[in-house]
């Protein structure tokens, strides 16, 4: 079974996925996964440090952000074990995957939270953002 949180057209997302298998009696194995993946900042001598400082605020909220989205998953996967019947594991992940959702929704995806660059920002990908942000600061 396989849980997707990957908007398209977002920088950050959390994925998550379990497996179980039964051991007899009211007993399974129970086997998770969780990744996060995060926007990265290109290296270079030659960022400004007011970029710099804006990055790491950007990157902070949005860690924060999906740090959320983990304590959700991990409380699925903690009331899968607690709860130790397969039958009701699906409505559990169902439950998640639906407030994860709800989640974004109300912060709009972290931009509420901080997670977000300034608005004049093109609508691509950051890294290409602060390239041509870099690009304006040192022609100016």
């Amino acid at each position: 079974m396989r849980n997707t949180i990957a908007p398209e057209g977002f920088p950050a997302y959390t994925w998550w996925c379990y497996r179980w298998w039964p051991l007899g009696g009211n007993r399974v194995l129970l086997n998770y996964q969780l990744l996060l993946f995060m926007p990265q900042l290109a290296p270079s001598s030659g960022i400004p440090e007011a970029v710099k400082a804006e990055w790491r605020r950007y990157h902070k909220a949005t860690w924060t952000h999906e740090q959320r989205h983990v304590a959700l998953f991990l409380a699925a996967i903690e009331r899968m074990k607690d709860v130790g019947n397969p039958e009701r594991f699906k409505q559990i992940e169902e439950l998640a995957n639906s407030l994860s959702a709800e989640f974004d929704e109300i912060t709009r995806h972290g931009e509420l939270e901080g997670a977000s660059l300034p608005l004049s920002a093109p609508p691509q990908d950051f890294s290409d953002w602060l390239r041509q942000a870099i690009e304006r600061i040192r022609a100016a």
